[in-house]
């Protein structure tokens, strides 16, 4: 049996894939919603209330009611996920695979909408680079949000919990600074440890 040393190491390392992973998620999901549905977020939502602004102001090609329809799913999205982890988070394997398993069912289902109903409003979207000239979104477009979203919320309550500050699943500016600062290139200790990241960088 390895030491509790190790097997600790092990485990943050495990940890540490994961939120990259979600990182990554976000990443993709965010600019495909962006540049498919008109100017909309479903993670980052600061962006998403900027956009929010920028419709209250009147600016066209997006949907201030779509931004607002995926806030509220992300905020639901994140109370289940709260609950989720106030539940199971002392089991942290069927905690978390639980959440991945609930996370992927909606993710899954967005992409069979996509697939059925927009694909070729998507290309035409993407072709005029993220800009929308629908005056109103669809239903399946609601769909998309607001499962997206939901997932979003339920991914980062998720990642929160874990408490990796250092790490934020859906602050890419913070996540990549922080990985510039904590390598041996950028004078941090390039080791497991409090406030670094694993491996030697």
């Amino acid at each position: 049996m390895p030491p509790a040393g190790e097997r600790a190491t092990g485990s943050e390392r495990r940890t540490v894939v994961l939120l990259l992973a979600m990182t990554s998620l976000t990443g993709l999901v965010d600019s495909l919603t962006f540049l498919g549905l008109g100017e909309v977020f479903v993670a980052n939502m600061t962006g998403n209330v900027v956009v929010l602004g920028f419709s209250l102001a009147g600016a066209t090609g997006i949907s201030g009611i779509l931004s607002l329809t995926s806030l509220g799913c992300f905020v639901l999205g994140a109370l289940a996920g709260g609950r989720v982890g106030t539940r199971l988070g002392r089991r942290p394997r069927l905690w978390l695979g639980a959440v991945t398993a609930a996370q992927a069912v909606p993710v899954a289902a967005a992409l069979v909408v996509a697939a059925r109903w927009l694909g070729d409003v998507l290309a035409l979207t993407v072709a005029a680079g993220g800009r929308s000239d629908r005056a109103h979104p669809s239903g399946a477009e609601y769909a998309i949000v607001s499962m997206l979203a939901v997932a979003m919320g339920l991914q980062h309550a998720t990642a929160r919990r874990l408490a990796r500050p250092e790490i934020p699943t859906n602050v890419l500016t913070t996540a990549i600074t922080t990985f510039a600062v904590q390598t041996r290139l950028g004078g941090g200790r390039g080791r497991v440890g409090p406030g670094s990241w694993p491996g030697p960088w």
